[in-house]
């Protein structure tokens, strides 16, 4: 009772589920009775947190028992963690010896667990105040990485357009400069167009003169033909055919 009262109105509000395994806890059948009870623990061992041994305080003789080889080796092969809280602080037996912890008084077990589970309460508390700050921290950081990437990115756009801009300003000075010589150019061949249309002899026949040709070879000079030679006249429009009666040399003016 001392045990399940300090359980049951712990300050935290806790709240157990409790099995009782009934055992004589003194007299000659009590070393087979609790032998038993711890039996009938490791059977529902997958149901269990914790095995508590209690009983109130008593002489010596009382006592007796509880050095009982036989139930000191089941506490030891129990898959579970075991609390003795026989007796006072004075008695001392194999149970407690054997046991993975040892309260005073049944009162003092029950104070063990409550006080486990709020150490095991403040543990989670402290490792989720710990994940909250990690993952606060990591997406400060994270947040400042960005930060300073962001403005890394920025400043190589503004330098990358910046020089972009230099080079398409330049490539503008360049095109306008290539126009400009084109257009000299196109004038130029213009100039040089009309000059060959002068000279075009077309052109030239257009204005007058003909072209004398004895055996199909332009005559340059009185020299080039003699007397009899038939003669090839081209004119603009048509042609002539003559014969050389005479020819007649005159000096070119200078």
């Amino acid at each position: 009772e001392d045990l399940m009262n300090h359980l049951m109105s712990n300050s935290y509000g806790y709240v157990f589920t409790t099995t009782l395994y009934e055992a004589v806890m003194q007299g000659d059948k009590s070393e087979a009775s609790v032998v038993d009870a711890l039996g009938r623990c490791l059977e529902d061992a997958h149901l269990l947190d914790v095995v508590v041994i209690v009983r109130g305080g008593g002489g010596q003789i009382d006592l007796h028992c509880f050095d009982s080889y036989e139930i000191g080796k089941a506490i030891a092969l129990l898959p579970l963690p075991v609390i003795a809280g026989i007796g006072h602080q004075r008695d001392v037996t194999v149970v407690d010896e054997v046991s993975n912890m040892r309260a005073k008084t049944p009162t003092a077990a029950a104070d063990m667990i409550v006080t486990r589970v709020k150490e095991f309460e403040d543990r989670i508390d402290s490792l989720v105040h710990d994940l909250v700050y990690g993952v606060r921290k990591m997406t400060s950081d994270a947040v400042n990485v960005l930060s300073s990437l962001s403005g890394k990115l920025e400043n190589a756009a503004g330098n990358e357009l910046k020089e972009n801009h230099h080079m398409l300003g330049s490539l503008t000075k360049g095109l306008k400069y290539a126009l400009k010589a084109i257009q000299s150019e196109r004038q130029r061949l213009g100039s040089v167009e009309v000059s060959i249309n002068h000279l075009d002899p077309v052109n030239v026949l257009k204005r007058g003169y003909s072209i004398a040709y004895c055996n199909d070879r332009p005559v340059k000079s009185a020299d080039d033909v003699k007397k009899g030679d038939m003669l090839r006249t081209v004119l603009y429009k048509g042609e002539l055919e003559s014969k050389v009666d005479k020819t007649r040399k005159s000096r070119r003016k200078t």
